[in-house]
């Protein structure tokens, strides 16, 4: 954290969750939409858009502390994936150590820096502050506790739970100030990616193509899925060390794996299309794809499909 704060005053505006140099991949190679990638909003499925890498995979604040600290050191990263994404077209990046990490740290990054990182911290710090608020308001040891610094503090007794609730406030105010300015997110993510990085180095890379059709990339691409359980990601309640493996696109031909043994295999079309499906339910806002692919039909269909899931449960 001290490290984090010596930066924080560097700020960038729109931070890209997703690397631009993974987007590039999913851009048209040439013809009227060149350099172009196509998405769908969740919300909206009826209208495809195109722009550019650059303007695709953005979030504004995404981090409101130390992003350009943070920023720099995911670009290590970054600089490494031109030559690592290169050996995986060539089919080759199995047989280099160097870039067999660099695509796990792809991975990893992707993991930490997402927009379901962000929901789930939001999450588990209501649960947090939640359960401190139980403890000291709704526990005999906490309530005294709370009159003995109330005493301490103003010199008299707390007349009441709304005064032992402004004690409690005062208390906690250090710890929310930190939350709203963005510094206990900052932290998470950096310990996700930290934690993630070293957890994936110990596993083992599977490079997957599609035989049959493309692949497309949700704004959540690094999914953890476990064997049996229908749901994805850690928004799906599966976390790192629970997963069975974790993917991500790495373009229209290419997933990366993690599993027990290094491996390449080819895809059917009906499995490009459970890696499609899996991309989809774990997206939250949209999904992007080449132009051309003929997948916009398709992302509709599953749109509309979880939708009517979604409503037939309430």
């Amino acid at each position: 954290m001290e490290e984090l704060g010596l930066e924080a005053g560097q700020h960038i505006t729109g931070q890209h969750v997703t690397s631009k140099v993974v987007m590039k991949r999913f851009a048209a190679p040439a013809g009227r939409d060149k350099g172009q990638v196509c998405y769908i909003s969740l919300d909206h499925p009826d209208q495809a858009y195109l722009r550019g890498p650059a303007g695709c995979g953005k979030v504004d604040d995404f981090l409101l502390f130390a992003s350009g600290f943070l920023e720099k050191l995911w670009k290590k990263t970054e600089d490494k994936m031109h030559d690592a994404l290169l050996a995986v077209d060539a089919g080759t990046v199995l047989n280099s150590e160097r870039h067999s990490a660099t695509i796990k740290d792809v991975i990893a990054l992707h993991f930490a820096r997402s927009l379901a990182t962000r929901q789930v911290g939001e999450q588990l710090w209501r649960q947090v502050v939640l359960q401190e608020r139980t403890r000291w308001l709704c526990t005999p040891a906490g309530r005294q506790e709370l009159q003995r610094l109330f005493r301490w503090r103003y010199r008299l007794d707390a007349a009441g739970p709304a005064a032992l609730e402004i004690m409690l406030d005062e208390i906690l105010a250090p710890s929310m100030e930190m939350w709203k300015s963005g510094a206990k997110f900052a932290e998470g993510v950096e310990y996700m990616h930290d934690h993630a990085r070293a957890w994936l180095r110990t596993q083992q890379l599977e490079i997957l193509t599609s035989g049959s059709g493309e692949f497309l990339m949700g704004d959540v691409p690094a999914l953890t899925v476990q064997r049996g359980v229908p749901r994805v990601g850690v928004l799906g309640g599966i976390a790192l060390h629970d997963a069975s493996s974790v993917f991500m696109p790495l373009g229209p031909r290419h997933v990366a794996g993690l599993g027990r043994v290094p491996q390449t295999a080819e895809l059917s079309s009906a499995q490009v299309n459970e890696v499609n499906a899996a991309q989809l339910l774990g997206a939250m806002e949209r999904v992007y794809m080449r132009p051309g692919s003929g997948l916009e039909d398709y992302v509709r269909k599953m749109i509309a499909s979880r939708q009517a899931a979604r409503d037939s449960c309430g």
